[in-house]
């Protein structure tokens, strides 16, 4: 059996909905998918986190020159993550062309980001 998680990611990693439209959102998924095993939770996260694709990783690249970042991303990863387990500043320079961009940003082969 496997599991199939939805993950709403916007375009601002920090934003936040207001309860009821979380809890619109989740009303018509449930009409969209009424068939659902094991019901739908909607997660407020209490900080911004990565949400990756989980086993369907396939790396990472530039957003500017398509190089492949994954090993400095790792890297990166480590050095930006808070004590807590959250991200606050996602800024940037990427190591292949000295683009300034964000980690959110980042071409993410599978469907990756940051989001609460």
């Amino acid at each position: 059996m496997s599991i199939t998680l939805v993950h709403l990611i916007p375009k601002d990693p920090h934003f936040s909905p207001a309860p009821a439209a979380s809890e619109a959102a989740q009303a018509r998924l449930q009409q969209l998918v009424p068939e659902a095993l094991g019901g739908y939770d909607v997660w407020d996260i209490p900080g911004t986190a990565f949400i990756d694709p989980g086993e369907n990783w396939c790396g990472v690249r530039c957003p500017v020159c398509g190089s492949d970042i994954e090993d400095w991303w790792g890297d990166v990863m480590d050095m930006a993550v808070l004590p807590d387990g959250y991200f606050d500043a996602l800024a940037v320079t990427m190591p292949c062309c000295s683009a300034q961009t964000d980690l959110n940003a980042l071409d993410y082969v599978r469907a990756a980001g940051f989001a609460r």
